[in-house]
């Protein structure tokens, strides 16, 4: 996680930026009931109802730090589409025409049938299931992708990756072969197998995240002071860290309203099962930290100690500035002062009929908490 995290904190280099791409699907609607424009006193209306006209995706290119983003639209997601965004090898150092501009492109790169790779490698994994699977990581370096004089994705090589799972018979686990792309200064640096272990823990910063706020509190300092904020999230990447070398003396827990046998804990153990039995560890290990004691009332500050002003900082504002709203509420004040006819028609606010429920005799009544 560290790593990944890492090449974002790099500075910013125009020569070598950072490129995300990904890829995603939409759906494309269209209404079957004519809408009804907006009236005096009311609101425009139209129906739910809807017809599906397909689904388009959309493949994007973008530079966070550059503030540039490249996005192609296409009726499918297949090799075909891919293959739109041709990829080339660079061309051969020393490489002239006879006239016009250099060379940029070199020989075309199909996904279909790539040529020979420069690098290959080939390594095993285990699934959590016991399985064995050996995987295949063949590698090009120095490959450029089709750009234009808007996105000059041509000046920027990178390195393709295709990773190929296969079983102890030879028969190939997925219908299709990971393609993966390797970016920046540094990519000849990592291997490709670190670059296969890496694309498959992606998923634990995320998982991390969450358990993090969810149930260490990273989120729960509210302070104006960046230094705090840091000491903070340190507090509770510690407590992570107890919590994973505090594993293999974990023993299951669990809650009296869940089934022993979904809960058991398995070769791996997860964080929250872990500080579930976080207590009885602790207990049993015991702590350095000397046992807690009534203090009684504090000396306090010396006489004549002051700890100064706070020094002022910028605010951040997630809405409307106050004098924004209230020369906004004033304006709209005079205009209907002016048009005492618009502020009749004005739209009133909507109002809720109160219901009242009856309930039968044999029908017990609900609990209030």
């Amino acid at each position: 996680m560290e790593e990944v995290l890492e090449i974002y904190k790099r500075e910013y280099d125009p020569e070598h930026p950072l490129l995300c791409f990904d890829e995603s699907s939409k759906q494309q609607i269209q209404e079957v009931l004519e809408s009804i424009p907006m009236e005096s006193g009311k609101p425009e209306r139209y129906d739910s109802e809807y017809k599906r006209n397909g689904v388009s995706n959309l493949f994007m290119i973008f530079e966070p730090f550059g503030g540039k983003r490249h996005v192609q639209v296409t009726e499918q997601r297949t090799k075909k589409d891919w293959r739109n965004r041709k990829l080339y090898r660079m061309p051969p150092g020393g490489s002239k025409t006879r006239c016009g501009r250099p060379r940029i492109y070199g020989e075309e790169l199909l996904l279909k049938c790539p040529p020979q790779p420069d690098l290959e490698e080939i390594t095993t994994t285990t699934t959590r299931k016991g399985l064995v699977y050996q995987v295949l990581l063949q590698r090009w370096n120095n490959v450029i992708m089709q750009g234009s004089q808007e996105e000059r994705t041509h000046e920027h090589p990178f390195d393709l990756l295709r990773i190929t799972v296969t079983d102890q018979k030879g028969k190939s686990v997925y219908r299709r072969p990971l393609w993966a792309m390797i970016a920046g200064v540094k990519r000849r640096d990592l291997s490709s197998k670190d670059a296969y272990i890496s694309y498959g823990r992606r998923y634990d910063i995320e998982h991390f995240f969450r358990f993090g706020k969810q149930k260490l509190g990273l989120v729960n300092s509210q302070t104006c002071e960046t230094r705090h904020e840091e000491n903070w999230h340190w507090i509770g990447l510690l407590a992570y860290n107890m919590l994973y070398h505090a594993r293999q003396l974990t023993q299951p827990v669990t809650y009296p309203w869940e089934k022993r046998k979904v809960h058991a804990i398995t070769a791996t153990k997860r964080p929250s099962q872990v500080q579930r039995d976080y207590g009885r560890i602790i207990r049993g290990i015991g702590t350095p930290a000397p046992i807690p004691k009534p203090r009684g009332k504090s000396s306090g500050r010396q006489l004549g100690c002051k700890s100064g002003e706070r020094p002022d900082r910028p605010l951040i504002r997630k809405s409307v500035k106050k004098e924004d709203r209230e020369s906004a509420k004033q304006d709209s004040v005079t205009q209907d002062k002016k048009s005492p006819v618009r502020a009749k028609f004005r739209q009133p606010k909507k109002q809720y009929r109160r219901v009242r429920r009856f309930w039968s005799k044999k029908r017990p009544s609900p609990m209030r908490c």
